[in-house]
């Protein structure tokens, strides 16, 4: 256990951190205007990736331990039957596009179908613990990714450098994926005939996930296309920088959950309230001083690396970077209510407050600015941190 705990914290370390190196790679070679059209490409991604696979890998991983095999074959069929039809439904925006810009939408639709298929394949060795293959068939993805955005770069393919090696990547990672799945295994999720009552059962637990989903999108993507729309790509190629930085402390308590929640589930499958809360007490307190930490290099990289040019960029990370730390702790209390079989209050209240947040976002951005949307967000961490904090003491204490 601890073996592939270890594994996993590496696989996942591997896959944050050589994007977000390659991002801040990036920015040195590009203008503010034009990393702000790069970080509104990766933006544009997620949420097509979001509508077209339909929460997949969350339900795989539900899906595999309550279903009978049958059951769960003919569910996952439909499912992909969903995300073909939202793909080809997608590209009635070609009709609405400008020309120059369909290449875009299609490598968009077809890229977000691929990594459809990995992650549902990714959750598959996840529930049958074949760790070897999860890593492999995921860090092998990052590495392309990085290494052909890498390249494109230096070849001066610009801002578009990402999406074409999202593309690439995708294929890549979807072959190796089903190759170490086997071809033949995965022909029985292949789409057949749609059956109305395994649509039903695989529907209505994906539309309970989108809420979340979308949610935690409009927490980070939203932004970006605020300020694109409402400030220029020029502010947001210093906010997508400051962002980058202050990303480090979710990237860090992504690996913290990775050891954290096994021994956390544990102590509160025994009953063991106060001792878990103690936990996430120390794990809090950490979280702290990496935010510390990441505030002081963060700016001291950011003023060094990336000179005048990016200079408006610093104000903005110091202050993501403390309204990113009610986030991060949000991230290690969330897992209590999720053991609790708290989702559906988690998937509400996520929704329904970082939709609240773009909607103020978009009303004070052209007016204050983009430090206001930092406050706001701050403003908003803080709220939906205490009543997270408020129901896993109501729960466990």
């Amino acid at each position: 256990m601890l073996l592939n705990i270890i594994k996993y914290g590496l696989s996942e370390g591997v896959a944050k951190i050589a994007p977000f190196l390659t991002t801040l790679y990036v920015a040195k070679f590009l203008s503010p205007e034009l990393f702000g059209k790069y970080s509104l490409i990766v933006v544009m991604f997620e949420i097509t990736f979001i509508l077209i696979s339909f929460n997949i890998q969350a339900t795989t991983r539900i899906d595999y331990f309550k279903e009978d095999t049958d059951s769960f074959n003919n569910i996952k069929q439909n499912h992909f039957i969903l995300s073909v039809f939202i793909t080809f439904l997608g590209l009635f925006a070609l009709f609405f596009v400008e020309e120059s810009e369909r290449v875009i939408v299609i490598i968009l639709l077809f890229s977000a179908l691929m990594r459809t298929g990995s992650v549902f394949i990714l959750a598959m060795f996840q529930c049958a613990r074949r760790v070897n293959a999860y890593i492999i068939t995921n860090v092998l993805f990052v590495i392309i990714l990085s290494g052909v955005t890498f390249t494109l770069v230096n070849m001066g393919a610009s801002f578009y450098s990402w999406l074409y090696a999202m593309l690439f990547a995708s294929a890549v990672q979807l072959v190796l994926a089903m190759n170490l799945y086997g071809f033949k295994n995965f022909r029985h999720f292949s789409p057949k005939t749609i059956r109305f009552d395994s649509l039903k059962i695989m529907f209505i637990p994906a539309v309970l996930f989108m809420p979340q989903a979308i949610g935690w999108w409009l927490k980070s993507g939203a932004d970006r296309v605020i300020i694109s729309d409402a400030l220029g790509d020029v502010t947001l190629g210093h906010y997508a920088l400051a962002f980058q930085f202050s990303s480090i402390t979710l990237i860090v308590v992504g690996v913290i959950n990775l050891a954290l929640v096994p021994e956390m589930n544990k102590l509160l499958s025994l009953g063991k309230g106060k001792e878990v809360s103690a936990l996430i007490n120390k794990a809090s307190v950490f979280v702290f001083l990496i935010c510390i930490s990441v505030s002081f290099f963060g700016y001291q990289f950011i003023n060094l690396l990336y000179s005048l040019e990016y200079a408006p960029a610093l104000p903005i990370f110091i202050m993501l970077v403390f309204s990113t730390l009610p986030q991060a702790i949000m991230l290690l209390v969330i897992n209590v209510l999720y053991f609790k079989g708290e989702g559906l209050f988690v998937a509400k209240l996520v929704f329904y407050s970082f939709f609240a947040q773009a909607i103020i976002s978009y009303i004070v951005a052209p007016i204050f600015g983009v430090l206001s949307m930092v406050i706001n967000s701050l403003f908003v961490n803080v709220i939906v941190l205490l009543l997270i904090w408020i129901r896993k003491n109501k729960i466990i204490l």
